[in-house]
C-alpha cells in the first residue's frame, strides 16, 4: 500500500519512520517547512517528498493526516475533493468527529491515535471506522499491524482509550520518575539509581507480559500472604484508583476537576 503523510511533526514524523523502515514500505511525505521533511528523508533515503499537496494524493492509496487540529480544515479543503472512493483517509486528529471528515471527501475515512511506542513499532495502535470501511477493514489492520498492535474501539471510546495507549506511556514515565524520587528520600540509593532499577524492572515485567502472564498472575506470585509486598499494596489502599479516576475526569473535559469542599471548614 502506498502511504502518503501530511504533516511531519511529532505524530506524523514517527509513523513516517515506522513505515518508512519496512522493508516494503511505500512512504510519501508532505509538510509546509521542507527542511522538516528532508530530515526525515535523511534518516529513511526511501521515503518520497510530494512536491504539492495534489501530487501526494495522486500517487498514494492510504492519506494519513497528522497536522496540527488548527490546520486541519484548511488542508482537508485542498484535498477532500481530490480524494476517491477508492482511497483512505486517516487522520490522528482526535477532537473533530469522523461525520465531519465524511463531509469533505468520498473516500473511505478512519481516525487512528498512534503512541510513541510506535517508534519500536510496539505497543497499541487505536483505531476507529467510518461509515464507509465495511468490507475493508482485514487489509488496513494488517498494514498497521506491522508497526502496533491494532485496537479498534468506537468513537465514543476514543478518549479514554487515548489514555491509555497513547497517552499512557507519559502517565507511566511520570508516575516511575516520582518513584524513582521518593525511593531516593527514604533510602540510600540515588534518584538515578532508583530510575535505573524501575525502568530495567519495567522492561522485565514487559517481557513478562509478552511471553502471557497476566496483570493478576504477576502479582500473585509476587505478593506472597503476608508479606513485604503483599503489605506495600495494602497501604496504596485505594488511593492509586482515585487517582486515576481524577485523571480521567481532566482529560475528558480539558480541566481539572473541581476538588470536594472540606465539610469541616466554614
Amino acid at each position: 500500500m502506498r502511504i502518503g503523510i501530511i504533516g511531519t511533526g511529532v505524530i506524523g514524523g514517527m509513523l513516517a519512520r515506522a513505515f518508512g523502515r519496512l522493508p516494503d514500505g511505500q512512504v510519501t511525505i508532505f509538510n509546509r517547512s521542507v527542511h522538516k521533511a528532508e530530515a526525515i528523508q535523511r534518516e529513511c533515503s526511501r521515503i518520497r517528498i510530494a512536491d504539492s499537496l495534489p501530487d501526494l494524493i495522486a500517487t498514494c492509496d492510504l492519506i494519513l493526516l497528522c497536522t496540527r487540529p488548527a490546520d486541519a480544515m484548511d488542508v482537508m479543503k485542498e484535498i477532500g475533493p481530490r480524494l476517491q472512493p477508492c482511497q483512505t483517509l486517516a487522520t490522528t486528529i482526535s477532537q473533530v468527529p469522523i461525520s465531519v471528515w465524511e463531509q469533505q471527501t468520498t473516500a473511505r475515512v478512519a481516525k487512528v491515535i498512534p503512541s510513541v511506542t510506535q517508534n519500536v513499532q510496539s505497543g497499541v495502535v487505536l483505531i476507529c471506522y467510518g461509515s464507509r470501511f465495511e468490507g475493508y477493514q482485514e487489509p488496513f489492520e494488517a498494514l498497521f499491524g506491522r508497526i502496533a498492535t491494532p485496537f479498534i474501539v468506537d468513537e465514543e471510546q476514543l478518549r479514554i482509550s487515548s489514555d491509555l495507549a497513547s497517552c499512557g506511556p507519559a502517565f507511566l514515565a511520570h508516575i516511575l520518575t516520582q518513584w524513582s524520587i521518593a525511593a531516593s528520600r527514604v533510602g540510600d540509593l540515588s534518584q538515578a539509581e532508583c530510575e535505573y532499577i524501575l525502568s530495567h524492572m519495567l522492561i522485565g515485567v514487559g517481557e513478562l507480559l509478552k511471553s502471557g502472564y497476566a496483570l493478576s498472575e504477576i502479582i500473585r506470585r509476587v505478593a506472597i500472604p503476608g508479606g513485604i509486598t503483599q503489605l506495600g499494596l495494602e497501604s496504596l489502599g485505594n488511593d492509586v484508583q482515585e487517582v486515576f479516576v481524577r485523571l480521567h475526569q481532566t482529560t475528558s473535559t480539558g480541566h481539572p476537576p473541581k476538588m470536594a469542599a472540606n465539610s469541616g471548614n466554614s
